[in-house]
């Protein structure tokens, strides 16, 4: 048996504990992450050209290069500290904002708002650019949690207390500071604000300032999300490959034990 060295366990229990937190990271999390790992080994190795990867509006709707808009979102930066911040941010907001989402609803949520960053960055930057959207991404994240932990006060960067929905507007004022490229966080924000408006079938947090209505634009939320009918296609393959008289979550719901009370004084056997 192999034992580590160090604690005495074997290879096969550190094998569970990570196979254990990999479950907890949730699925489609679980899948970007892992994702933007592998692209990025990729690319690092010279495996493939990092331009493959790029947004380019062209080549995306005239050589059906579709998988450029998504593979544009995980491009992290050259420098490792950034990229690891980067990688960092991307996992805790998405883990975050998933945890608290039906999965295929934050599934449309991912679609819908890389879909429209493909718009806006050819509108932009133009039909022949090659686009990085890695920001935007990042940026769309923050957004949607910053909404969803609007009153929650969180440390930023470890150095000041900042309620979470100021955010992303001191993350865009920094963008601007250092001169970053201004556009790419504001495509960010504006996608995840317009996703915001339809969710919440209102016009959003800003309207909701300016005419000073409290809680306007933050909720209720769900009105726009994956359709029914996939959500029904999944609930029917789902039960599909359950085994012959498994009970479904529902049937175990109602089947409560029945309790029944007689009348009278209760005896032993022999009074």
């Amino acid at each position: 048996m192999n034992k580590n060295i160090h604690t005495g366990r074997d290879s096969g229990y550190a094998r569970s504990e990570l196979s254990s937190m990999l479950n907890k990271i949730p699925i489609v999390t679980r899948w970007v992450i892992g994702a933007i790992i592998l692209q990025t080994i990729v690319i690092r190795l010279e495996i493939l050209p990092a331009e493959k990867t790029y947004y380019h509006f062209a080549l995306s709707a005239k050589k059906l290069q579709i998988w450029r808009p998504v593979t544009a979102c995980f491009l992290l930066p050259p420098s490792s500290a950034m990229a690891l911040m980067d990688l960092y941010t991307i996992y805790s907001r998405s883990a975050d904002l998933e945890r608290r989402r039906n999965t295929l609803d934050y599934l449309f949520y991912m679609w819908f708002c890389i879909s429209a960053l493909a718009a806006l960055a050819a509108a932009f930057f133009g039909l022949r650019s090659y686009v990085n959207l890695e920001t935007s991404f990042k940026f769309f994240l923050s957004y949607t949690w910053s909404v969803d932990n609007a009153n929650a006060r969180v440390v930023y960067f470890g150095l000041f207390p900042i309620l979470a929905k100021y955010i992303p507007i001191m993350e865009l004022f920094l963008a601007f500071l250092f001169n970053e490229n201004f556009i790419a966080p504001l495509m960010g924000l504006m996608v995840a604000y317009v996703f915001q408006c339809l969710d919440t079938t209102s016009l959003g947090p800003i309207y909701g300032s300016i005419r000073h209505i409290h809680g306007y634009g933050f909720s209720p939320t769900g009105h726009f999300g994956m359709p029914k009918i996939v959500k029904n296609i999944f609930a029917t393959r789902n039960n599909s490959f359950r085994q012959p008289g498994a009970p479904t979550a529902a049937s175990a719901r109602s089947a409560r034990p029945v309790r029944h009370e007689f009348p009278g004084k209760g005896r032993r056997l022999g009074d």
